[in-house]
């Protein structure tokens, strides 16, 4: 188009070369384009100081950035393209479609209105087949008025290009109606193929930005707060904003538009963020802002921030078309979850089905632990998932998957009380972290997590471990992933305590089999001996009495073995039967230090014996105490050094002490030997049934594990109790207290 000024006299006398002068500028279809051309044909060809056009868009006027200007202009302040304060005039032009003349109501920035007055403009409506498509502004000159030739003019201008421009706003109404349906049928198609939420969001970014040419979209999904984003993403055609990186952007959102619109749960716009210094744009070249909460029924789970280059977008039709666009979003996205929960709730199915499998597999605990990290990292897409196993003191990782670096590797450890999962172990309760901020001294298994879930395995008075979950995501737990590795764990603790108990009884059991084996095989060998020399006439007949007594005792040894074995499994199964007759414990003591002289002489032990006269009779099974107390000072006089004292001491205590399970008073019986000592964590389980076999694999000389756990059985079988007492190499004390009034007579207090 030449760029010489055009006779306004002659487009006023002569249609044709006033057609001919627009020929140029109308040729585009494409309605910016076509705008900018008829602003720059009117303001350097015809001549008029300020243009602007406003297209009508359902009930509002949407000014575009198409304009012309050659002197200050009250028409287009910092903030951009609008008409004067006397909005009227606009409304009175699109109603009458005629020609509307006002006065401004402010001053054009920078320059004193001529005579006293300020300028004010000219609204031409193009109107086509009756109907208004779009609006033509034109500043009057400073303290003066456009003539009327002028006003003629511009008149006959509109009527020319009212139809072109007709044509382009409905064509550009047309696409972008195009556009919204392609969204929509993407989002329905997408929804209908079951996707996950990041899915949807994605997608619906990334066609506002490629179909609708904005230049930021995101959607945030946010916790219940409203203050920590949960899922986040987004699609820009311009980098970021300064100060704004793909790490903030989400907090930012939350922070600015976004807390607007959630906090008035409707959509918040911002026509030109540079009237606002408080909106802060994503995205570089930015003028305009929409935010749109997402969420059904009041319950908003989100929010949609797009941004456009051009000020003022965001017309009352564009926001309702975005609005529709949000609630077609929010049914795809809670259809999403409903979908997500069907399937985890499938998913939590296969998951109990595969823990019933692993139980019935009886496989070993490190095995299971691994299976169990695999089978929840492969099912839920945990990005970090570990789990813990409680020992004495402390926890240990026994398996440990993870999409994330890792600080931490198989074997590590951590005190009960302390960590996560220390500490949700101890106290049987779930550790929950949100935020980086919310761990204090409690560390994450790798850098960059951000959210992290420990749920403990077992309780706090049967600690067996826990599971840890961990995501680089802010708030990516909540109560399904809460409620689905409680469960997991409930079944876990049956199928984990049935693992270690199994392992411990192969353990006992191979011990066992090599402690009785051990434990016969000597006296059958001496017994063996015996008889071959005898048979063999090796030995002289005067030495044959001592090689029948030593077979004698062996013989004796081996039948007290198989007696404790039958004994104990009667008392498991519950078919020991008392036969409670009177009886004097003393009796019984002094049978038993009778008994055992012998070995006490060959050890050169020196027994000492304090019995108390006061202690009554009492209903006992006495065979049974007889072998009870036997064993007990035999060990005593077995552990003891030679040329060592044992101590035997009774005595009547007739008030109940707190640690009994009776009331009233008790026959109280202590046997101090002068061995090397127990360790504490053995006091219990040399009770246990094959328990001295752990004392003797940490160094302690120890018998077979059957004659404590049968005094255990006979105590407990009369209603009282037995324990012991040491303290290092200074030997150790075994206490017995039995009720006086019988077994039948104890009660809790």
């Amino acid at each position: 188009m030449p760029n010489e000024p055009v006779d306004q006299h002659r487009c006023l006398s002569d249609p044709a070369y006033l057609a001919d002068t627009l020929r140029e500028a109308l040729a585009p279809i494409e309605l910016d384009l076509l705008l900018w051309r008829l602003a720059e044909l009117l303001h350097q060809r015809l001549g008029f100081d300020c243009v602007a056009f406003g297209v009508v868009e359902g009930p509002g006027v949407s000014f575009r950035e198409a304009h012309g200007t050659r002197a200050a202009c009250a028409l287009r302040p910092s903030g951009g393209w609008h008409l004067p304060e006397r909005a009227g005039a606009l409304a009175r032009a699109l109603e009458r479609r005629e020609t509307v003349r006002c006065g401004a109501a402010r001053r054009a920035a920078g320059a004193e209105a001529e005579r006293g007055e300020d300028s004010g403009c000219a609204v031409v409506p193009l109107v086509h087949q009756q109907s208004v498509a779009a609006v033509l502004v034109v500043g009057e000159p400073a303290g003066g008025r456009l003539a009327p030739e002028a006003v003629r003019l511009l008149e006959q201008v509109a009527a020319l290009a009212a139809p072109c421009v007709t044509s382009a706003v409905r064509l550009e109404q047309a696409q972008r109606r195009a556009a919204y349906l392609q969204i929509e049928s993407d989002l329905s198609r997408l929804t209908m193929a079951s996707p996950d939420r990041g899915q949807l969001i994605g997608m619906v970014c990334r066609g506002l930005v490629d179909r609708l040419r904005v230049t930021f979209a995101a959607l945030v999904i946010c916790d219940e707060t409203g203050r920590f984003p949960v899922l986040a993403r987004y699609a820009s055609a311009a980098p970021f904003a300064e100060g704004v990186d793909a790490e903030s952007w989400p907090a930012r959102v939350l922070a600015g538009a976004g807390a607007a619109a959630l906090a008035e749960q409707s959509p918040w716009r911002c026509d030109d963020v540079r009237e606002q210094a408080d909106v802060q744009p994503m995205a570089v070249g930015t003028r305009s802002v929409l935010a749109l909460p997402i969420g059904l029924l009041g319950d908003v789970m989100g929010v949609l921030e797009v941004e456009h280059p051009a000020a003022g977008y965001f017309t009352d039709l564009e926001r309702a078309r975005m609005a529709d666009l949000a609630l077609m979003l929010a049914e795809a996205l809670d259809h999403a979850e409903i979908f997500a929960q069907q399937q985890r709730r499938w998913q939590h199915l296969l998951l109990a089905n595969e823990m019933a499998r692993v139980a019935s597999e009886r496989l070993d605990v490190d095995e299971i632990a691994r299976r169990v990290v695999r089978e929840l990292q492969d099912r839920f897409r945990y990005p970090t998932v570990a789990l813990w196993l409680a020992e004495p003191s402390q926890v240990v990782l026994r398996a440990v998957q993870s999409q994330l670096a890792l600080d931490a590797a198989v074997g590590q450890r951590e005190r009960l009380g302390e960590g996560c999962a220390g500490w949700a172990t101890q106290q049987g309760r779930v550790v929950r972290v949100d935020g980086v901020d919310e761990l204090g001294d409690r560390r994450a298994l790798g850098p960059e997590r951000q959210s992290l879930l420990c749920v403990p395995i077992g309780s706090a008075e049967w600690p067996i471990g826990a599971l840890q979950i961990e995501s680089p995501e802010p708030g990516a737990f909540g109560e399904d992933d809460e409620l689905l590795l409680e469960a997991l764990a409930h079944a876990l603790a049956g199928v984990l305590a049935g693992a270690q108990a199994l392992a411990r009884t192969q353990q006992l059991r191979e011990d066992l089999t090599r402690m009785i084996v051990h434990d016969l095989r000597n006296p059958l060998q001496a017994v063996q001996m015996t008889l071959g020399c005898l048979l063999g006439g090796d030995r002289p007949p005067n030495d044959a009495r001592e090689l029948l007594r030593e077979s004698g005792r062996c013989i004796d040894e081996m039948l007290e073995l198989v007696s404790s074995l039958l004994d104990v499994s009667r008392f498991e199964d519950g078919q020991m039967r008392l036969r409670l007759a009177p009886a004097v414990l003393n009796d019984h003591l002094r049978a038993v230090v009778r008994r055992l002289a012998p070995l006490a002489r060959a050890k050169s032990v020196q027994v000492t014996t304090v019995l108390s006269s006061q202690l009554p009779a009492m209903q006992l099974d006495g065979e049974l105490v007889e072998r009870m107390l036997a064993n007990v000072v035999g060990n005593a006089l077995k552990f003891t050094p030679e040329g060592s004292p044992v101590s035997i001491q009774s005595e009547l205590v007739e008030l109940p002490r707190a640690e009994w399970s009776w009331v009233g008073g008790a026959a109280l019986i202590s046997v101090r030997d002068s061995g090397e000592g127990i360790p504490a964590q053995y006091h219990e389980k040399i009770f246990e049934k094959f328990g001295q076999v752990e004392s003797r694999k940490a160094g302690l000389t120890t018998s077979t594990g059957l004659g404590l756990a049968l005094c255990r059985y006979v105590v407990e079988a009369h209603g009282g109790r037995i324990w012991v007492e040491s303290t290092g190499s200074e030997g150790s004390t075994f206490f017995i207290a039995l009720p006086l009034a019988g077994p039948g007579a104890a009660s809790t207090p």
